[in-house]
């Protein structure tokens, strides 16, 4: 009885394997397909009149870059996996080494572009007077370029200690138990994952905290100013109020003055 069902467990868990990789052979193309349209869209429109000179822009230009490169090697290899072909990344033992060079590279690169546009969308959502002269092109420039020499030199291990194995044509480390590659584990799940995701979620959290400030300031503002305009009408409205009362007596002396010429000059000619 148990053997029977442990034969129907590993035949069920057969097919559904099977079911994820006639899946993945039919999604996979199609991410390379959309992936590599948008981010070449991206790039060109990114790269036109005045968004040259926006730092956003230029974030968002380099990560369609890194995106692509991403998808081509990661993706594409991983599509050629499935369909049983001949793979680039195994085609020679630097192609291997270079490969997964590229793909850690790439990777990393991609997620610490987007922590640096949602820091600079911080700043300009923070400091919008500031804003203007922080991000700045040449500044998004340096960042970049100290993204690509930090990356270049933490995964520029994998040029040594990879290698392509001609037994399990695979590109596997030299030494599986080497202390290097295990710490590197934990390091690269921090430097790619945990801390990219902690300063996303921080960052977008101070952004929706200074947006609501903002709207409760402006709020604010639309109440004394209201409060103030209302003021200077009831203020309008009691000084037309006292003139009106001014010109009235005003009127009523001179009336009675006339009356009493009127009268005066009346009891003389009686006389």
């Amino acid at each position: 009885m148990n053997t029977t069902s442990t034969n129907f467990d590993y035949i069920n868990n057969n097919n559904l394997v099977q079911i994820a990789s006639r899946s993945e052979e039919f999604i996979l193309p199609c991410l390379l397909l959309i992936g590599t349209t948008c981010n070449t869209l991206t790039f060109v429109v990114m790269r036109r009149g005045r968004m040259r000179h926006s730092s956003s822009c230029f974030y968002m230009a380099a990560l369609a870059i890194a995106d692509t490169f991403v998808l081509w090697i990661g993706c594409f290899n991983r599509w050629l996996e499935l369909l049983e072909k001949q793979r680039p990344i195994l085609a020679c033992n630097m192609c291997c080494k270079l490969g997964t060079f590229a793909f850690f590279f790439f990777a990393d690169c991609s997620v610490w572009i987007t922590v640096a546009m949602t820091f600079e969308r911080y700043i300009a959502v923070s400091q919008p007077l500031r804003a203007s002269q922080i991000c700045t092109i040449k500044r998004a420039r340096y960042i970049l370029l100290n993204i690509f020499i930090i990356f270049l030199l933490i995964n520029a291990h994998f040029l040594w200690t990879f290698h392509l194995s001609l037994t399990e044509s695979h590109c596997i480390p030299f030494n599986h138990q080497s202390l290097f590659l295990k710490y590197f584990t934990w390091f690269d799940s921090f430097k790619y994952s945990f801390c990219p995701f902690t300063l996303l979620i921080t960052l977008n959290i101070l952004i929706i905290k200074s947006l609501l400030n903002a709207r409760n300031k402006n709020k604010l503002l639309e109440q004394q100013t209201s409060t103030i305009y209302n003021n200077n009408n009831n203020i309008n409205n009691i000084g037309i109020e006292q003139i009106q009362k001014a010109n009235d007596t005003v009127n009523n002396i001179v009336v009675k003055r006339r009356l009493t010429r009127l009268y005066a000059k009346a009891f003389v000619d009686i006389c």
